[in-house]
């Protein structure tokens, strides 16, 4: 891990792992009552994948050849489908107790937050599904019909079994990455599990590519700025 920018409070971490171990942490601390949140990055390309996808015939040797192709493959905690890491790409972590809302509030409340980000850039997005993208579900954010950002959920007892749940929430955004390579990756894996392949770079596209030209400030500068590190609506500071 390089530590945290001084400039957006944003970390970067050597591989993927490392930032999803943060999460892990932010959860724990969730359990036990505490509001947590994160923005990070890889420095090195991965891709990540549902625990449950390791159960798959053939995974071990998928996962060799993904990384001799220089995708490494990362496990996570929450579901969905296959998701890249690497330059580029800015993730948005926040956790905290349940305290009694849906998981549809939880995923509306993130989708509020990154597309408020989002349009200080100039871009209009919605939420909505997009068969073809990568991880694909109800709440992927899109801009001009095409994915810009997805999202997905962990939750677990509090550690008090009578204090409900509590939740990660995560969002995956498309910054300044190369839709081409990150896609190819995604489809080389899928091909060797015996996966349907994405729609490609038509289905995907960057804040690069969708932000207005007089926007000066970057994604995690915006980030911070609109207080998207509060914690599932606590106005709490980065992790540090």
């Amino acid at each position: 891990m390089t530590g945290p920018d001084a400039a957006t409070g944003s970390h970067r971490f050597a591989t993927a792992s490392e930032g999803i171990a943060a999460e892990h942490a932010l959860l724990q601390a969730a359990r036990d009552g505490q509001h947590g949140a994160l923005v990070w990055g890889a420095e090195r390309p991965g891709l990540v994948v549902p625990r449950a996808m390791s159960r798959r015939p053939g995974f071990a040797a998928a996962a060799r050849a993904s990384a001799a192709r220089g995708w490494p493959v990362h496990l996570r905690a929450t579901g969905g489908g296959m998701a890249p890491q690497g330059p580029g790409i800015v993730n948005l972590s926040r956790a905290g107790p349940a305290l009694g809302r849906s998981a549809e509030a939880i995923y509306q409340d993130l989708c509020n937050t990154v597309g408020a980000a989002l349009a200080t850039l100039g871009i209009t997005t919605e939420t909505g599904p997009l068969p073809g993208s990568f991880c694909d579900g109800r709440w992927n954010l899109l801009a001009e019909g095409r994915k810009i950002a997805g999202t997905a959920q962990h939750w677990q007892p509090r550690a008090d079994p009578h204090s409900g749940w509590a939740v990660l929430a995560h969002a995956v955004i498309l910054d300044e990455a190369m839709p081409e390579a990150c896609l190819a990756a995604i489809d080389g894996l899928s091909a060797d599990l015996n996966l349907p392949p994405t729609l490609g770079p038509r289905a995907h596209t960057t804040v690069a590519a969708q932000r207005a030209a007089d926007s000066g400030a970057t994604l995690c500068e915006v980030l911070g700025g609109i207080g998207a590190l509060a914690a599932l609506g606590q106005p709490l500071p980065v992790a540090r």
